[in-house]
């Protein structure tokens, strides 16, 4: 019983420095994609009348690929460290934007946000693992 037990918690390895890995590539990713649409921005002025939509899209395509390092890294459960990482990316990326958007915080907004991003990791993890 007690070898069981010892097998099924190892099963469900979590490695903090892997999730602190893809969360920081996120920020990386996402600084990099805010660089090319601000560049864009000052050259295009359709870019910039859809600069929401692509900063939201550069998120979740930021919780992806942080999601998929960080299950890269440890080479399983893509879906715990994946989503972990998107997550992560979310908590920390949103105050950070309410920051410049200077709004108020709406409950809903943000619980949206968080799934998608969670979502997103979870697929990226699920991709970094096979990779």
């Amino acid at each position: 019983m007690k070898g069981s037990l010892m097998r099924e918690t190892s099963r469900l390895h979590f490695d903090p420095r892997a999730l602190i890995h893809g969360v920081l590539l996120s920020f990386i990713c996402m600084g990099v994609m805010s660089l090319i649409f601000g560049t864009l921005c000052f050259y295009m002025v359709q870019v910039e009348k859809r600069m929401d939509l692509l900063v939201f899209l550069a998120g979740l395509a930021s919780a992806s690929l942080g999601g998929a390092a960080a299950a890269r890294r440890v080479g399983k459960g893509g879906w715990l460290h994946g989503g972990l990482a998107g997550l992560g990316f979310v908590l920390v990326s949103y105050p950070i934007g309410l920051i410049w958007a200077a709004e108020t915080v709406v409950t809903a907004v943000f619980i949206h946000r968080l799934l998608g991003g969670m979502l997103m990791g979870v697929l990226g993890g699920m991709l970094g693992v096979g990779l």
